[in-house]
């Protein structure tokens, strides 16, 4: 066989080899790789790696031993370029040995191979020889190779096995966490987190989250492994504790290890030194010890002045006990009395409801962290924001003087030296039905209403259309139903207003009473264009909030004012009173 290499001039820009080959049986546009034997080649096929290792394309078949292969560059000859789209990309067929296909492979084990990209359908095409890319499924395994994978965009947060048997997790640089066999760690300066919501299952065996402890120095200080110690009074010393009185009681831990000025004290949880858990039964609650400092017994106290108070429960004799987090009670008989010296005594969970008497002489009733109610000698106050409440079915006897609570009657006259009296209901009022001889038609004797203030008087037409003003004042007072008022009005212009439309002025506080014919006259003065002998006057219609004017003559009575007949400048001065609705 012959290999000779001819270079980039056969129809265009290509690579091409001249191979001499017996009985070859090529055809022009087979897809080659090597055979595996020296010199010669076989169809590729993209149904392995090794197949799929593509070398080149026939593209001239010259004799049965000689053939042009192709193996870079710009493919014109007619045969070999598909007849498919310009930009397609032709891949080796998974299926058909030495021929080209527009699918890509897809099936597992198959090879993604791209051999060409179709520049013009049917005749030219670019060679392009990339190395395949094998089609796993999702159950195939990926052989890093000990190399690192790289999961962000920085490239500081990776995983990487680089030690046999030990995955290491990296975050930011640093590794943080570490697998190996049997085994997670959480490593130095890393925390592990539980979320809210989350649960720890535990089936197996916990070590080193049994119990609390911390380790402290402290020079000289003679303790030995399975003493109760309390705080010494000094900063971050300890001392034997001792249920021979509150104070020594108050019991911080128990001393597992001694090494030196160094202890470890257990605060809570499950202690598992044998040296500290005494030697009896399973399930026995020991005490501290009145009559020993630092030592615990199977005896609970029972002299008044001393302390009870339980330490843990032994699970295991002589290995094993768990320790109880409980203050101490101090022992009294039924005779003595408990003294809390000017303590607070705390009545509920939260601690803000309490008694106290820090005062001398002075009991106060705290309730959510305020003083609410005080006992002093002979006395008993409710402070200042607090209520006495009485319930409904409970009863005040009073056998002495009730000072401030007055009654619903009175036999004498009240008076009221500050403050006010309040109606506290709507409708209420003063009621002086207990007066003599009503008239006949009294429908109420109820003062059930008192108000003053101000308004704002409005000339209008027909149409309540107003004018433009120069001086609009209105003051009321109201007692009981009946609305007293006065007002000025002074137009700067009555433009707008309709000249033979009734006027009117609006803007009373009150609505009138809806009875018929309970009209209320008003007094008016007034100056405006009504002539010599003419004067104003009017009254407030039923179910209404506005006078209807009237002018007065000397000869025709009471007629119809209009605006016509209030200048432009005109002003009015008006008083009067009505029932209001």
């Amino acid at each position: 066989m012959t290999l000779t290499k001819i270079g980039a001039n056969l129809s265009g820009s290509a690579n091409v080899i001249s191979v001499t080959q017996s009985s070859h049986g090529f055809t022009v546009g087979k897809v080659l790789k090597s055979s595996g034997s020296n010199g010669t080649f076989a169809t590729a096929q993209a149904d392995s790696a090794a197949n799929a290792e593509v070398v080149g394309i026939v593209t001239d078949s010259i004799d049965t031993n000689n053939f042009l292969m192709t193996i870079a560059g710009r493919i014109t000859v007619d045969g070999v370029v598909p007849d498919v789209t310009a930009g397609t990309v032709l891949f080796l067929s998974a299926t058909s040995a030495g021929d080209l296909t527009s699918t890509e492979p897809s099936t597992t084990g198959q090879i993604s191979k791209p051999v060409a990209v179709v520049t013009t359908a049917d005749s030219e095409m670019i060679m392009v020889n990339f190395r395949g890319e094998v089609i796993a499924s999702s159950t195939e395994s990926w052989d890093v190779n000990g190399s690192e994978l790289i999961l962000d965009v920085d490239g500081d947060t990776s995983l990487h096995a680089n030690t046999d048997d030990q995955i290491d997790v990296q975050i930011s640089g640093a590794d943080d966490f570490r697998f190996t066999a049997n085994s997670f760690n959480a490593l130095s300066g890393s925390t592990l987190s539980i979320d809210s919501g989350a649960t720890i299952s535990n089936s197996g065996t916990l070590v080193g989250f049994n119990h609390n402890s911390f380790t402290v120095t402290q020079a000289s200080h003679g303790l030995t492994v399975g003493k109760v110690v309390k705080s010494s009074g000094s900063n971050g010393a300890f001392a034997t504790a001792q249920a021979n009185s509150a104070a020594n009681a108050e019991v911080v831990g128990i001393v597992t290890v001694v090494s030196g000025n160094d202890i470890t004290i257990v605060t809570s949880g499950e202690v598992d030194i044998a040296g500290a858990v005494p030697d009896v039964a399973a399930s026995t609650v020991v005490f501290l010890d009145p009559s020993n400092a630092g030592d615990l017994t199977a005896t609970e106290p029972s002299t008044d002045g001393q302390i009870s108070k339980p330490i843990g429960i032994v699970t295991t004799q002589n290995s094993k006990m768990v320790l109880l987090p409980f203050r101490g009670e101090i022992l009294g008989s039924g005779v003595n009395n408990w003294d809390v010296n000017g303590l607070e005594l705390v009545l509920d969970v939260d601690g803000d409801t309490t008694l106290h008497a820090d005062t001398d002489d002075q009991i106060d009733v705290k309730i959510s962290g305020a003083d609410d109610f005080r006992f002093s000698a002979n006395a008993f106050n409710v402070l200042s924001g607090s209520t006495l409440t009485i319930d409904s079915g409970a009863t005040i006897a009073n056998s002495g003087t009730a000072t401030g609570f007055a009654s619903n009657s009175f036999t004498n006259d009240v008076t009221i030296t500050s403050g006010n009296l309040v109606i506290g209901t709507a409708g209420g009022g003063i009621d002086f039905s207990a007066q003599s001889s009503p008239a006949a038609g009294m429908a109420s004797e109820l003062l059930d209403h008192y108000e003053e203030g101000t308004f704002t008087p409005t000339l209008i037409d027909n149409s309540n259309t107003g004018g433009t003003y120069n001086g609009q004042v209105g003051r009321y007072q109201r007692i009981g139903n009946r609305c007293f008022f006065q007002l000025f009005l002074r137009t700067s212009n009555t433009s707008g207003l309709t000249g033979g439309d009734q006027a009117y002025i609006t803007g009373l506080p009150f609505t009138s009473v809806n009875v018929s014919y309970a009209h209320a006259a008003i007094v008016a003065g007034s100056y405006g264009s009504l002539g010599t002998g003419n004067a104003m006057c009017g009254d407030i219609v039923a179910n209404s909030s506005k006078i209807r004017l009237h002018r007065v003559t000397g000869s025709a009575g009471a007629l119809q004012m209009t605006i016509n007949e209030w200048s432009s400048d005109g002003e009015a001065i008006i008083s009067g009173h009505y029932e209001v609705a």
